[in-house]
């Protein structure tokens, strides 16, 4: 299977996409800090625009295994 098809599948509208507030579901968040780890991940603080709802998230810089495109 090539990349490009591997993507293809990925970008249909059954595959989840992103993050959702665990209160209402919401998909849009408002980042309100950013910051660089020693590890190289990046930590933020992001409230949900609908409820308000704080949460964290990692994220990585380099692809993770699966990732395809």
């Amino acid at each position: 299977m090539s990349p490009e098809s591997t993507c293809a599948r990925t970008n249909s509208p059954s595959v989840r996409i992103g993050i959702r507030c665990p209160a209402c579901g919401n998909g849009r968040f408002r980042t309100t800090h950013t910051e660089p780890l020693p590890t190289g991940w990046i930590r933020r603080r992001k409230t949900c625009r609908d409820c308000g709802r704080r949460v964290l998230t990692f994220e990585s810089l380099t692809p993770t295994r699966g990732a395809g495109c």
